[in-house]
């Protein structure tokens, strides 16, 4: 049995209406569907800007973590020690974190393959070390940073936050878009599938791979700051974890890499399947949602995105099992 329908026609009525719903979920739901919510915005974001190098580049990096935790610590000093508003910490959260990108970009991006991976992985251990020894006292080291608590009352502050995330959101999918479908995306699909030929058309890969950074690392470091202000404490141990990465990456892989709606499919999938697991089978959660990430992953390994085909969407137990076939799994 197939599944199959024109995706514009559906485009046209369920974008309307995802974002209509979005907008009025804060005053429907509860406090803890609407603070499930943020997290999955804050999510995609974090997918989406690694996708912007990951999956159109090809440069699989392990790192993105840095730039969300450098971000939530931006925002944090200039909260609490320069005692400068919300909105401009949060601007100089992802300004400082993007000007972070783009002086190790130089180096780092001239680095290939795994050289890249482990490289994005040693940087960020060795800020989260950074972090932690707090050498110039910025960071309070191992004891974290406790940030003020925004004024109001909890419905208002989570409603706050809920519509930040989402605004953060809708920024990264059009800022991605835009990228895509210009230049500097052609060049990034180029440099994925060959980076000598593309260098050879007469592409400049530099600029290209320097720009998807330094957006990515934008847009990691504004959701790091929202991120601190909403938890209100912040140390290293929480903002620079690995599994913070990790997540990105399998969101991306699951959602579809090298597509626009695929890290936010990624993101809605895991974190809301990995809430429902959690709740009906606390002890096994982990082996569980394990076991669902395996088998998608073997029966769609381009993700979710992959059953759209010339313009439709199509899902059929034939389309699945020759998956299976076409990539010898």
């Amino acid at each position: 049995m197939t599944l199959e329908y024109p995706i514009r026609r559906f485009g046209k009525i369920a974008l309307p209406v995802s974002i209509g719903a979005a907008l009025a979920a804060p005053f429907l739901l509860n406090l803890y569907l609407v603070r499930l919510f943020t997290i999955v915005y804050m999510f995609a974001v974090l997918s989406l800007s690694w996708n912007l190098l990951g999956g159109y580049a090809g440069y699989i990096s392990f790192g993105n973590v840095v730039f969300f935790g450098i971000g939530a610590y931006t925002f944090g000093a200039f909260l609490t020690k320069l005692h400068v508003g919300f909105l401009p910490s949060m601007l100089m959260g992802g300004i400082l974190v993007a000007a972070f990108a783009l002086i190790i970009g130089q180096p780092l991006l001239r680095l290939r393959g795994h050289y890249f991976t482990v490289a994005t992985f040693g940087i960020a251990e060795a800020v989260r070390s950074l972090a932690s020894l707090d050498p110039l006292g910025i960071t309070g080291g191992g004891k974290g940073m406790t940030l003020p608590m925004m004024a109001g009352e909890i419905v208002t502050v989570s409603r706050f936050f809920y519509f930040m995330m989402f605004a953060l959101m809708i920024a990264a999918v059009l800022a991605t878009y835009g990228i895509v479908h210009s230049r500097i995306g052609y060049g990034l699909v180029a440099i994925r599938e060959d980076e000598n030929a593309a260098a050879a058309i007469g592409i400049c890969t530099s600029r290209c791979k320097t720009l998807a950074f330094t957006v990515s690392a934008g847009f990691t470091g504004l959701v790091g700051s929202v991120y601190a202000y909403w938890m209100t404490y912040i140390e290293p141990a929480d903002v620079f974890h690995i599994n913070i990465s990790i997540s990105m990456v399998i969101m991306v892989l699951l959602g579809g890499r090298g597509t626009i709606l695929g890290p936010v499919i990624g993101a809605f999938g895991i974190e809301l399947l990995s809430e429902l697991v959690w709740r009906r089978f606390l002890e096994f959660h982990t082996l569980i949602l394990g076991v669902i990430i395996v088998v998608v992953v073997l029966f769609m390994p381009k993700g979710f995105m992959d059953l759209r085909h010339q313009g439709r969407w199509k899902f059929s137990l034939r389309f699945l099992l020759g998956n299976v076939r076409k990539y010898k799994l």
